[in-house]
């Protein structure tokens, strides 16, 4: 029953979650723009509710340009029943919290249920996880980031596992250009055709003992100089511009 603006960005995924957020938040807020985000973190859908309402006036307006929410990856079904997000991003899936959310295929499932509420919604998806390059099938309306091989890519995978070493469409076997970590990075499937799309939002460069990355030829400073956090900048970078920011 509450009036939300028209900008409602919601961030899921296995990790990553509350550090774009934080950011998408730092960079509306610096565009001008009032945002208001689930700064403390409690994203299930009493938290959000709560957030809403503490953020409303007594008409039932939310009082900002732009709502941000981390959304927990196995809650976002229950809480996009009655919260319509107008960007909907998607960090990563992979292994992780064993004991809560079992296999990245399993979350894969539950959040497909989440995709399919909000079929209006613009989805951003990382392009180099073909298991969330997945839930831009069938959907006009995916965007897609990602980043370009660089000096850290591997050829071969080096961790101690690997999600999609099986095609997420056919279950057949995949094959990798080169990889960025765990199961990311450039990938194609020989029987069915599926492969890393296009990139909208691009990290064209990264340099990480500078500090620095680029991203579709904008230069950013990294205040924590890792794979995983270009990644998060990547999409946060994506979804504020979707919001309206300019990428300076």
């Amino acid at each position: 029953k509450l009036t939300l603006p028209q900008s409602v960005i919601a961030v899921t995924g296995s990790n990553g979650k509350t550090s774009t957020v934080e950011m998408i938040a730092y960079i509306l807020n610096a565009a001008g723009k009032k945002v208001v985000y689930n700064k403390e973190g409690s994203n299930q859908i009493e938290g959000v509710a709560t957030l809403l309402i503490c953020n409303s006036n007594l008409r039932g307006k939310v009082r900002g340009d732009a709502v941000i929410l981390e959304s927990d990856e196995r809650y976002a079904r229950h809480t996009f029943k009655y919260i319509k997000p107008t960007c909907f991003a998607v960090t990563n899936l992979y292994r992780d919290q064993l004991t809560r959310n079992a296999h990245p295929y399993r979350i894969y499932d539950i959040l497909q249920d989440a995709v399919d509420l909000v079929p209006d919604a613009t989805l951003l998806l990382n392009a180099d996880d073909p298991i969330v390059r997945g839930f831009g099938k069938g959907r006009d309306n995916a965007i897609y980031f990602g980043m370009e091989q660089n000096a850290y890519s591997t050829t071969e995978q080096d961790g101690i596992y690997n999600d999609c070493y099986y095609c997420p469409n056919c279950k057949e076997e995949m094959t990798y250009k080169f990889f960025h970590y765990a199961h990311l990075g450039d990938y194609a499937c020989e029987n069915c055709g599926y492969t890393r799309p296009e990139r909208a939002y691009t990290v064209d460069t990264a340099d990480l003992e500078e500090g620095a990355i680029t991203v579709n030829g904008n230069k950013i400073s990294l205040a924590f100089a890792s794979r995983y956090n270009v990644y998060n900048l990547c999409a946060a970078f994506a979804a504020a511009s979707i919001a309206g920011a300019e990428g300076e």
